[in-house]
């Protein structure tokens, strides 16, 4: 199986491959033979193995062409290979430099610094809220606390005084009966 892709002079070639299927480690493993080849068909590099890391700079621009081929492989039918393209022939170089350009970082940059300044912002707030919340329920704890204790005080306050009252009414009529049976001559107003 090949694979082809269009490199510049120079250009550094690099990928990862590695056999995925499940091999055991004391017997002989499959391995991978790697050819790297020009437009014309030239062989220009062989590497073999199960798992390595290939980096090769091409010696002129053009259309290379990556062959994988298994060797020693009569024990599996298919094997798994997977490789991992590295540098400019990665895929998440591809997405970049199609997709992102430096004057729409600049941009997006500024927005993400002050959107997290923002969030920043919002986040010191909250626990300003959380805070006021607290003491405001602190203190409406001990308001209550104090409300009952006072609408106690008051209610032995408004006994006590009604026990006076009423005491002190007794002691005027008693004056005043008093002042009435000896006025009168000792009549007495019993009813």
């Amino acid at each position: 199986e090949c694979v082809f892709d269009h490199y510049d002079d120079k250009e550094v070639m690099s990928f990862f491959y590695l056999i995925r299927a499940d091999q055991p480690d004391d017997e002989q493993r499959s391995e991978i033979e790697i050819q790297i080849m020009s437009e014309a068909g030239e062989l220009l590099s062989t590497r073999r193995g199960f798992q390595d890391y290939v980096h090769y700079e091409v010696p002129s621009k053009g259309v290379y062409k990556i062959c994988f081929q298994m060797v020693g492989s009569y024990v599996y039918e298919r094997t798994v290979i997977g490789i991992e393209m590295l540098g400019l022939k990665s895929e998440t170089y591809y997405h970049q430099k199609d997709l992102v350009k430096e004057e729409h970082i600049n941009p997006m940059y500024e927005k993400v610094i002050f959107i997290g300044g923002t969030l920043d912002e919002l986040e010191a707030l909250q626990s300003a809220s959380k805070n006021w919340a607290i003491n405001h329920w602190d203190q409406l704890l001990f308001s209550r606390e104090n409300l009952a204790f006072y609408g106690w005080l008051q209610g032995w306050v408004l006994f006590m005084v009604s026990i006076c009252q009423i005491r002190l009414i007794r002691q005027w009529f008693a004056k005043t009966v008093s002042r009435l049976q000896t006025k009168r001559g000792g009549i007495n107003f019993r009813v």
